[in-house]
């Protein structure tokens, strides 16, 4: 099994995420780290099972929640890039996490 990596990036976004939801509920934000982390799970075990996009990376929706896990697949790793939440423009997250 390779190894799951998050980028500095990635982690600050998780953070963010988690702090814009713990504002409005505690309950809510729980909910979005154990969706996340279930997400890591599946991309970890199956990361060929999603779906390669034209700029190399793959996109793994969290369950009940509008975040999309942006993740790269190397040889020995998956690199997880970013987080985009569904309705930011694609290239709205830009070369920096390429």
């Amino acid at each position: 099994m390779r190894t799951l990596r998050l980028r500095e990036a990635a982690r600050e976004e998780i953070d963010e995420i988690a702090h814009q939801y713990a504002a409005v509920s505690s309950i809510v934000a729980q909910r979005f780290v154990s969706a996340l982390a279930d997400s890591l799970r599946t991309i970890q075990r199956h990361p060929e099972a999603v779906r390669l996009r034209a700029d190399g990376t793959r996109r793994h929706l969290v369950a009940s929640f509008p975040y999309h896990v942006v993740f790269r697949i190397y040889e020995r790793s998956i690199v997880v890039l970013a987080f985009i939440h569904v309705r930011r423009h694609p290239e709205g997250w830009g070369q920096e996490h390429r």
